[in-house]
C-alpha cells in the first residue's frame, strides 16, 4: 500500500496584478500609496530610499524589499539613474508573515529569475487586459510557481544590513510613531508638531525631504487605512469613523470617497473581492 503524505504548503500565490520594469531619473518620487496585496521592489540597478509602515530603506543593486498589504510604502530615487523590477501580487500561507517588511540582497541567479517573474506577470496582464484569459492562466501560473519557489528559498534569509538612518530620518520616524499612537484624533499641523516636540516649519521641511506628501495628508491616509482595516474585518462604517476621530460620518464618507474613490459603505459592501488598489 502506498501511503500519501499530505503537503502543508507555507506559501502559495493567489493572484497576480503587475511586473513593472522601468528606469527613473534622478529625483524621482513614487507617489505614496497603499493597496491590499503585496508588492515587491527590487533595485536591478542603481539606488534608492524608500518608506514602508514609518521604516526606511535605502537599497542598492540587488536589493530586494517587500511591502506587505495594506502598507503605505513611498520610493524616492536621489543621485543616480535606477532601474527597478516590480511585481504585485495576492499571496497566503504562514510562511509569509515572514516577509513583511523584510529587505533582502538576492545573488545573481535570483536577480535572474526575478527579472523572469516580472517578465511573466507583465505579459500575464497584458493578457488579462486583451481579454486573452488561456494565455493569462497560462503565463500568470508559470509566474506563480516561479515566484512560490523564490520565496520559499528566502523565507529564512537574513534581511540585508540597512545603513544608519540620518538625524533629519530618525526625526521622521519618530513623528510617523506619534501619528500612529493618535490616529483617533483630529490633530492639526500644529498640535502634531507640538507633540513632536518640533515647530510646525521643521516638520514640514522633515516631510517634505522624505515624502511626496505633506504631514496632513499622509496622517489621514494612515487614518484611512485604518478604518478599511476595521470595514475590511466587518466594523461598521460609523465604529470605523469615530475610531479615527471622525464624529459627522457624513463629512467621513465625503473625505472617503474623495481620497479612494469610493463610499465606505461601498468599500464595506465590496469587502476583499473588490480588489482595491488605492493611490493615496
Amino acid at each position: 500500500m502506498y501511503e500519501i503524505k499530505k503537503l502543508h504548503r507555507p506559501i502559495e500565490i493567489t493572484g497576480i496584478f503587475a511586473g513593472i520594469d522601468d528606469i527613473h531619473k534622478e529625483q524621482f518620487y513614487f507617489p505614496g500609496e497603499f493597496h491590499d496585496f503585496w508588492e515587491a521592489v527590487l533595485v536591478k540597478s542603481g539606488e534608492m530610499i524608500a518608506t514602508g509602515d514609518g521604516r526606511i530603506y535605502r537599497l542598492k543593486n540587488g536589493n530586494l524589499l517587500f511591502h506587505k498589504p495594506m502598507e503605505f510604502h513611498t520610493v524616492r530615487v536621489d543621485r543616480v539613474e535606477t532601474r527597478l523590477q516590480i511585481i504585485s501580487f495576492s499571496a497566503r500561507g504562514e510562511g509569509m508573515k515572514q516577509f513583511e517588511s523584510k529587505c533582502v540582497e538576492l545573488e545573481d541567479n535570483e536577480v535572474e529569475m526575478f527579472g523572469l517573474i516580472t517578465k511573466k506577470f507583465n505579459s500575464a496582464a497584458s493578457y488579462y487586459t486583451d481579454g486573452n484569459f488561456k494565455c493569462f492562466e497560462k503565463e500568470g501560473s508559470f509566474g506563480a510557481v516561479m515566484l512560490e519557489s523564490l520565496l520559499l528559498s528566502l523565507i529564512d534569509r537574513s534581511s540585508a544590513n540597512q545603513k544608519t538612518v540620518t538625524s533629519s530620518e530618525r526625526q521622521y520616524l519618530d513623528i510617523i510613531r506619534v501619528m500612529k499612537k493618535n490616529l483617533d484624533k483630529m490633530l492639526s499641523l500644529e498640535e502634531l508638531a507640538a507633540l513632536c516636540n518640533m515647530s510646525a516649519s521643521n516638520l514640514k521641511k522633515i516631510f517634505h525631504g522624505l515624502s511626496d506628501v505633506g504631514a496632513s495628508k499622509f496622517f489621514l491616509r494612515m487614518k484611512l487605512r485604518r478604518a478599511m482595516e476595521m470595514l475590511d474585518n466587518g466594523t461598521s462604517v460609523k465604529e470605523a469613523g469615530l475610531s479615527i476621530g471622525f464624529t459627522d460620518m457624513n463629512y467621513f464618507s465625503t473625505v472617503f470617497k474623495r481620497e479612494t474613490g469610493i463610499t465606505p459603505s461601498e468599500y464595506r459592501r465590496a469587502g476583499t473581492n473588490l480588489g482595491r488598489y488605492q493611490h493615496l
